[in-house]
């Protein structure tokens, strides 16, 4: 055992658990910043010593904004392992859309929501 570290003659690194404050696996010049363990099948990812992402057998939870990229009618934003070309993106500043098949069906702006679809009332 040398500091935090364990030498093995496996392929496999093993570290401490480590804080938010004190993460295991970190950086000479800032040492606040980095991955450590909280508990069973838990990684998490600290900056300036506070919890910022963690991942989970369940969840992957972030204490910070996604800023993910504009996306496309055939590409969105968020979309699906298995259906990839239906999902929500932003098609323009203050707008968003949702797609299906690679086709826009609605579409929601500061000035109007318009949609492809005929809308059915379930009253």
């Amino acid at each position: 055992k040398e500091g935090f570290f364990y030498i093995q003659r496996y392929p496999q690194s093993l570290f401490e658990d480590g804080t938010a404050a004190i993460p295991s696996m970190s950086f000479l010049n800032d040492s606040d910043i980095g991955i450590y363990r909280s508990a069973a099948n838990t990684f998490n990812f600290s900056t300036n010593g506070i919890l910022r992402l963690t991942l989970d057998t369940a969840n992957f939870t972030s204490t910070l904004s996604f800023l993910g990229p504009l996306g496309s009618t055939t590409a969105p934003t968020y979309s699906f392992s298995g259906d990839t070309n239906t999902g929500i993106y932003s098609s323009a500043a203050d707008t968003v859309d949702i797609t299906t098949s690679g086709t826009t069906r609605v579409t929601l702006s500061t000035a109007s929501l318009t949609t492809t679809l005929p809308l059915t009332s379930f009253l």
